[in-house]
């Protein structure tokens, strides 16, 4: 049986531009935030590339439809507390909308300006879990397998992360 050659960085980055740029610009203008995004974005791939060469094409493609997506999203909530804007999600334009449930429960939180302290304060596991799950849209099974631990595990943490980072935003009331 023949093995299928696996693309390089390079074949993949021109496969997967379109998508990276359409899923980028869904959240963010002007062109500067989606190039730096679209950037960011690259350079998750890159530190992937193992993962995705493995992949086949249909999985590639949505895997790397969501790190350009949790990137953009990030950068987006990277700019709303920089200029301290306060955006609802019912006021973006059409086709800006297109936020998930987790992400309209985390705007509320996220728009809290103690927030990026608060995520400061937690350890860097706690830390890390948040940004994964929240941030990154990875679930757990492969936040799981990631961390080398098992599903409940990943759950557990997660609810103690959650926990901790309440108490923190608390204390700063």
């Amino acid at each position: 049986m023949k093995k299928k050659k696996q693309p390089t960085f390079e074949e993949m980055y021109y496969s997967y531009k379109k998508i990276i740029y359409f899923e980028t610009a869904k959240y963010l203008k002007p062109l500067e935030l989606i190039e730096e995004s679209m950037q960011e974005t690259l350079i998750k791939i890159s530190k992937k590339y193992e993962k995705l060469v493995d992949m086949d094409e249909a999985a590639r493609c949505v895997y790397i439809g969501k790190i350009a997506r949790g990137t953009a999203i990030n950068f987006f909530y990277k700019e709303v507390a920089a200029h301290n804007n306060v955006v609802y999600i019912e006021d973006l334009g059409e086709g800006e909308g297109d936020f998930s449930e987790t992400e309209v429960i985390m705007s509320d939180i996220i728009l809290d300006s103690n927030l990026e302290d608060s995520l400061d304060e937690l350890i860097p596991g706690e830390r890390e879990i948040i940004h994964l799950f929240y941030f990154e849209e990875i679930p757990y099974s492969e936040i799981a397998s990631l961390l080398a631990i098992s599903e409940d595990n990943a759950r557990q943490r997660m609810c103690r992360a959650k926990r901790h980072l309440k108490k923190i935003m608390e204390s700063k009331k």
